[in-house]
């Protein structure tokens, strides 16, 4: 599991992470602590507003297993720029493992739903204390050792599933890549080759729309053609 960084990392999002601290602070500040959660959601929902950061309010991340049934569905406070994850709490006590690896949850379930924009930084805010926690949370190095731990083998199915469906729709839209009936496992193992005017033999002749059809769709060269 990811634990909170004990010595500053540099990223990117360094200053997008000091104002959205900097609006936490202001909140704690105005508020003190002892109030509801809820409370202090509504009060940097509008500090972010003021500071007109893009902000999605409690998001949804659905976990699913390999049959499409939704297992959990989280919801975190807010995601800022579509790329920090910022959490909530009002506890008395301080910030313990159980409130991190719900955080590390959300970053794994992001993952599982579009690894490529999947956000790289979480603030875990606690308003509860005399004094505002916060922790700044990276993503698990391994990821997938963390899905197979918090869900099992039924997550990771679910998403090869997921891989699976997104290469049929990707072959189906190219005229000459086989129906995505076909078995999308054993596609993934077959080098497909665009029809392109300037693809040519050996020879120095261009390939034929019915050669070129044949090497797209088979693992072996047709046998009128020679190889590439």
């Amino acid at each position: 599991m990811a634990k909170a960084t004990t010595k500053l990392i540099k990223t990117s999002l360094d200053d997008l992470t000091y104002k959205i601290n900097g609006a936490c602070m202001e909140v704690h500040s105005d508020l003190g602590p002892g109030h509801r959660e809820y409370v202090y959601h509504d009060a940097l929902r509008k500090k972010f507003e003021a500071l007109k950061l893009t902000f999605e309010d409690e998001p949804e991340l659905q976990v699913e297993d390999a049959d499409g049934n939704v297992l959990i569905v989280y919801k975190p406070d807010f995601r800022v720029e579509r790329c920090v994850w910022v959490e909530l709490k009002a506890m008395s006590h301080l910030l313990t493992h159980d409130e991190v690896a719900q955080v590390i949850d959300y970053f794994a379930a992001d993952h599982l739903a579009d690894p490529a924009s999947a956000c790289a930084v979480a603030l875990l805010i606690n308003f509860g204390r005399n004094r505002l926690e916060h922790k700044r949370l990276l993503p698990p190095v391994k990821v997938n050792e963390h899905l197979r731990k918090r869900w099992g083998k039924v997550v990771l199915a679910s998403t090869d599933r997921k891989r699976i469906n997104g290469l049929r729709a990707s072959t189906a839209a190219h005229p000459f890549v086989r129906s995505p009936s076909v078995d999308a496992r054993k596609m993934m193992r077959v080098p497909v080759l665009l029809a392109k005017a300037n693809y040519v033999t050996k020879t120095g002749q261009p390939l034929r729309p019915s050669v070129m059809m044949t090497s797209c769709c088979t693992s072996k060269p047709a046998a009128s053609a020679a190889p590439i």
